[in-house]
């Protein structure tokens, strides 16, 4: 449930190293073990250590970082976030998340995941709000600006979304296939293709495939569009075991996107199978539409907790300072 905003990329496997030298010089650096505590972690959704591993050593220097600064909020919040029941449980997760957003209203880190849980639970509005205001006092931060692309394109602000993601790619490499997925939700048919035709070698392939079998098939080139979705298929149809890249459901997307909705079930239901919980923004995404009048539509999203009667009852209770004006 927690926020998963990285652009598509390699992590920096000397950062641990880098972090861990510049505790030896000062090891009473809180954001030094807060920051090292995140890149453990973040290798988790790279795939390249268990999260259990993972969360040993992120405790570890979590705990250091609150021996030295027990009301430390970022701190707090991610030792807290270690508990399974954060990944599963939208109201404890929502609990600990307001908890420690009282503690420092202004933490950067702290404010994107109150605006992600926004997002998760529907309430769009203020998430963009909060998300605006986030991109007005970092206008250079690239996943805040990857937030606020997601928030426009979900809230179906494709013109915003799209003025959002060339913003984002001004000032990183980065960004192609969501621009690709923007276009096509605009009807720019021919230039979303273009844009997946020009992804890098950087991006993944089953990003690259999954982009073009959706722009193939609204242009009506069916030929192409069967041998890519074939091979996203077939060489990508299990899961790739990294959380930033979840193959399963680019195939379900597809299946949602070309109107085959028993095929999308039956592929959202392998996505389950590996996680109980399913792609994290499978009530959200525009690219889902077609499957939201089958009546097992419903019944996915209780499986997971998000129904829109499931996500009222989450009690999530911001600041004032931060609530939208009116």
């Amino acid at each position: 449930m927690r926020e998963n905003t990285e652009p598509y990329g390699l992590p920096d496997t000397k950062r641990v190293s880098r972090l861990e030298e510049a505790l030896q010089i000062d090891p009473t650096y809180v954001p030094a073990w807060v920051l090292l505590a995140r890149t453990h972690m973040y290798y988790v959704t790279w795939g390249h250590r268990s999260r259990e591993e993972s969360a040993v050593l992120a405790r570890e220097a979590l705990e250091r970082a609150l021996e030295i600064e027990p009301q430390n909020a970022e701190a707090n919040y991610r030792l807290e976030s270690l508990d399974p029941r954060a990944s599963t449980d939208f109201q404890f997760y929502a609990d600990l998340l307001a908890r420690n957003l009282r503690r420092d209203q202004h933490n950067l880190d702290l404010l994107n995941a109150t605006a992600a849980l926004l997002t998760e639970l529907g309430r769009l509005d203020e998430s963009v709000t909060m998300r605006e205001q986030i991109v007005a006092r970092e206008p250079l931060c690239t996943r805040c600006l990857y937030g606020l692309t997601f928030n426009y394109t979900y809230s179906g602000r494709y013109d915003e979304a799209e003025k959002m993601v060339r913003r984002l790619r001004a000032i990183y490499t980065g960004g192609g296939h969501t621009h690709g997925i923007i276009l096509l939700l605009e009807g720019e048919k021919e230039a979303a293709l273009a844009e997946f035709d020009a992804l890098k070698e950087n991006i993944p392939q089953p990003a690259i495939l999954h982009g073009r079998a959706l722009a193939l098939h609204v242009l009506g080139r069916l030929d192409e569009f069967e041998s890519v979705f074939t091979e996203l298929r077939e060489q990508y149809g299990e899961p790739s075991g990294k959380p930033y890249l979840n193959n399963v459901a680019m195939i379900a997307q597809v299946y949602a996107w070309i109107g085959d909705t028993d095929a999308a079930f039956d592929w959202l239901d392998r996505a389950m199978a590996v996680d109980g919980w399913g792609p994290k923004d499978l009530h959200l995404h525009p690219l889902y539409a077609n499957l939201r009048d089958d009546p097992r539509w419903l019944p996915l999203l209780a499986r997971t907790g998000r129904t829109p009667e499931e996500l009222a009852r989450i009690r999530f209770d911001i600041p004032e300072s931060l609530k939208p004006p009116g």
